[in-house]
């Protein structure tokens, strides 16, 4: 098992948060993980995430979008409410 440190970054909370995960982690695993962490609240629609400005696909794997040599990544927390223009 494989694993990568993940930071976190909530902009509208203004805070981070930095986890050790395995590279074959899917994205449709990480809010329920982070609602057990406390550090997302329960919300409807939920949540999704934004790596380098490229909102990712909940059944992709953490690795999909990282080469084979990085130890770490940062995602961007993104909320269904927000309006993208």
């Amino acid at each position: 098992m494989d694993a990568i440190q993940v930071r976190f970054s909530d902009f509208v909370k203004r805070s981070e948060l930095t986890l050790s995960l395995p590279r074959d982690t899917r994205f449709s695993a990480l809010t329920p993980l982070l609602y057990e962490k406390g550090f997302l609240t329960p919300q409807k629609p939920g949540y999704r995430y934004l790596f380098q400005d490229h909102l990712c696909g909940e059944n992709h794997l953490l690795e999909d979008y990282l080469p084979a040599e990085a130890s770490s990544m940062e995602l961007e927390i993104f909320r269904y409410p927000q309006i993208m223009v």
